[in-house]
């Protein structure tokens, strides 16, 4: 088996970059969050003038999988972290926007449909629950 730092610098590079552009989250945040700059992490997902890769520091393999979640597989090798035993210390929750499909007509000027909507707000969290009732 041929394990070429290069090849394995062009593998971790190309997996980095599909990972964050399948993620809401822009390359300057994700090199953040890595404790690096946009710029270098440029350098590890993207080729330079002479078609070679950087060679990501493990430190940073390392940042990339236990602040972003990245994961990904190398010749048969699973790249992630996992904790052993202890709790992992808990990242701060992700802001999120859920949707959702009401593919049902409502007519509000008279009785037949009907909205409804509920704000409670905690000490960490908002919880918003909508009601629709459609117009028959």
């Amino acid at each position: 088996m041929d394990l070429s730092s290069e090849d394995f610098a062009r593998a971790f590079g190309d997996a980095l970059r599909s990972f964050l552009d399948n993620k809401p989250m822009r390359y300057a945040e994700a090199a953040r969050r890595m404790g690096t700059e946009r710029r270098t992490l440029n350098t590890y997902i993207n080729d330079d003038a002479k078609g070679r890769r950087a060679k990501a520091r493990v430190e940073l393999l390392f940042q990339a999988c236990v602040e972003l979640g990245f994961e990904f597989e190398y010749l048969g090798y699973k790249i992630r972290v996992e904790t052993l035993g202890k709790q992992a210390r808990a990242s701060a929750p992700q802001a999120e926007q859920l949707t959702f499909d009401f593919y049902r007509q409502f007519n509000l000027t008279e009785d037949g449909g009907l909205v409804s909507v509920h704000l409670k707000r905690g000490s960490s969290r908002v919880e918003l629950l909508v009601s629709l009732r459609s117009a028959s």
